[in-house]
């Protein structure tokens, strides 16, 4: 195979050579001198020791090649294939497996995942009725203490009315008191029945609370 000379001024070995060497000299000292008896390197291949490297690695040697006229290696050959098929059979088992447990996952996953925001909806929805069950006891608790805090007013101003009545109560009893005495000492009996009686309401205590 010759040395051949490349666009870019370059030489290189053969038809799909790399285009490396700077003259067809140096070409032909990197490659072996009986070049053109040689086998055509192959497409492919870049260099011709690429392709020798390759026929040394699957050249079978004397005692490698195989005689299919023997019996016995034919059945050899044969149990080999069997034993070779039913282990990639094996193994098209194990994957299938392995794939199908990994749609399982992949299901069970999908499954966990609907199942964990269909609670969650669940659980904020509980905590919303939550949240406004609070809110809803705050403002009855608010509105608790604004109307206890009416009656405690109230409730005040009831005992305030009730001292204003109280004293009058004693003023006017005083006065009934000196009236009817003042008129037995004059030797007059003065009724004060009435008067007692409109002075027992001025007694009477107000239940406010």
């Amino acid at each position: 195979m010759p040395c051949k000379k490349c666009n870019n001024g370059k030489v290189k070995w053969g038809e799909n050579g790399e285009c490396k060497y700077d003259s067809i000299a140096e070409c032909k000292k990197a490659n072996p001198k009986n070049y053109n008896h040689m086998i055509p390197t192959p497409i492919g291949k870049k260099t011709y020791e690429e392709y020798e490297k390759e026929l040394k690695e699957y050249t079978l040697s004397q005692a490698q090649r195989i005689d299919l006229s023997d019996k016995k290696t034919v059945e050899s050959l044969l149990k080999k294939t069997i034993a070779h098929l039913k282990n990639q059979d094996n193994l098209n088992k194990k994957w299938k497996k392995a794939n199908n447990e990994k749609n399982d996952s992949k299901e069970k996953r999908d499954k966990a995942v609907a199942k964990y925001r269909t609670e969650n909806k669940k659980i904020q929805k509980a905590l919303k009725i939550e949240q406004d069950l609070k809110d809803n006891a705050n403002e009855l608790s608010k509105k608790f203490n604004e109307q206890l805090k009416k009656d405690n007013e109230a409730g005040n101003a009831a005992e305030s009315n009730y001292q204003k009545g109280l004293t009058l109560f004693n003023t006017f009893s005083n006065a009934i008191d000196s009236f009817y005495q003042a008129g037995k000492d004059l030797g007059v009996d003065i009724p004060t029945a009435e008067y007692r009686k409109a002075l027992g309401k001025l007694k009477t205590k107000p239940t406010i609370r």
